[in-house]
């Protein structure tokens, strides 16, 4: 639901209310087999049983301000809450090498996520006519607040007692100031633009469990510069070249930060990292373009603190957690042709081989490796 009010040639109001509301319910059997010598010994039946429910809204107010000597000033202020309740049965019937069944083991969760978030952001620009050119400014302050409460159940002497060890409740706040400026201009067969953005951040995370343990993690307050810089040179009507730099911020989900631990199955479970810290990357690219049909770019990105999905072995479990690795960089070229086929009908091809190298630290050890990879 959307509207605008239009006060005069100038001035317009508005606002934005967004709503979803999500049901689903997944039932999954499995059956794993153990073996021994490749003789089936015993096996065991598995059925997941998960319910979710979530509701997700979002509300706006805009304010915008433009004039005919090219001045714009927009302001927006953004409410959003985000609620997921889900429950997760997990049964395990025991079975020996005759298929008789000789034990059960049980779990179960129910989970409620709650996130809210407060968002404030100004944005002004200036159109410098003369001199072809456009100035922009803008602040911007979000708050993001998340709890996730986890009550946790075990079968234990035929009925569901606590799960002391996974039971938890977890609260994680995220507050952001930012400010950033950039100048663009067009001269000639020229095209450049340079900016930057500043951020500063604050993080705090807690996890309390049913024995009332407190796990404060490290309070983090985090400064940066994210400068960018575009050039373009225009050759001729068909032709035109280009060069980028951008330092870039990506942050972990909320959910991946969560320390609260998810069973699939007897053997397979993940569990959040409260300790992921933000990615950054610096990225490079000199690009060409023919006719804005056929478009080719060879890029090199170098990412710190890069957060991958590793699997560890404890027992005859695997546990899979999101880790801080140490350091990524990334060769690639990316090719794209779009071509019509038809009056009706436009045909779009893209070719992106890359090469990786991983440097750094996992729970295993020590990470040197590399890879080959292709994307179309």
């Amino acid at each position: 639901v959307a509207a605008d009010f239009y006060f005069n040639k100038k001035n317009t109001f508005g606002f934005i209310l967004k709503g979803n509301e999500y049901r689903s319910k997944l039932y999954t059997p499995g059956t794993t087999l153990i073996k021994t010598n490749s003789i089936t010994d015993s096996s065991l039946n598995t059925i997941n049983d998960n319910r979710q429910r979530t509701h997700r809204y979002n509300i706006n107010f805009n304010y915008k301000y433009e004039d005919t000597l090219g001045i714009e000033f927009n302001v927006d202020a953004d409410y959003s809450v985000y609620k997921n309740n889900s429950n997760g049965l997990l049964t395990t019937d025991l079975l020996n090498e005759l298929d008789i069944k000789y034990g059960y083991l049980a779990n179960d969760q129910d989970v409620h996520t709650g996130i809210k978030i407060y968002s404030i952001k100004t944005d002004l620009a200036r159109q410098l006519k003369k001199l072809n050119a456009k100035v922009e400014a803008g602040l911007k302050w979000n708050v993001i607040q998340t709890t996730n409460d986890l009550e946790a159940m075990v079968w234990s002497a035929n009925e569901f007692k606590a799960d002391t060890g996974r039971t938890n409740l977890f609260t994680y706040t995220e507050t952001n100031y930012a400010a950033y400026a950039s100048f663009s201009q067009k001269i000639n067969k020229w095209e450049y633009q340079f900016g930057v953005r500043a951020e500063q951040s604050v993080t705090k995370g807690r996890s309390i469990d049913l024995k009332n343990s407190r796990i404060d993690y490290p309070d983090t307050s985090y400064f940066n510069l994210f400068p960018t810089a575009f050039v373009r040179y225009t050759v001729n009507d068909k032709n035109s070249l280009g060069f980028s730099y951008g330092r870039r911020i990506n942050r972990p989900t909320y959910q991946d930060l969560n320390p609260f631990e998810y069973i699939y199955d007897n053997y397979s479970r993940e569990k959040g990292n409260p300790y992921l810290q933000p990615e950054f990357s610096h990225n490079f690219e000199v690009t060409y373009s023919y006719r804005g049909a056929l478009n080719i770019g060879l890029g090199y990105s170098r990412t710190g603190n890069p957060f991958q999905s590793i699997s560890s072995q404890k027992g005859e479990i695997t546990e899979e957690t999101d880790y801080n690795i140490g350091r990524e960089k990334r060769y690639y070229l990316n090719f794209n042709l779009g071509l019509p086929v038809a009056k009706w009908l436009n045909s779009y091809f893209n070719l992106s081989p890359f090469y990786k190298e991983f440097t750094g630290e996992i729970p295993a050890g020590k990470l040197d490796n590399s890879t080959w990879g292709m994307g179309w």
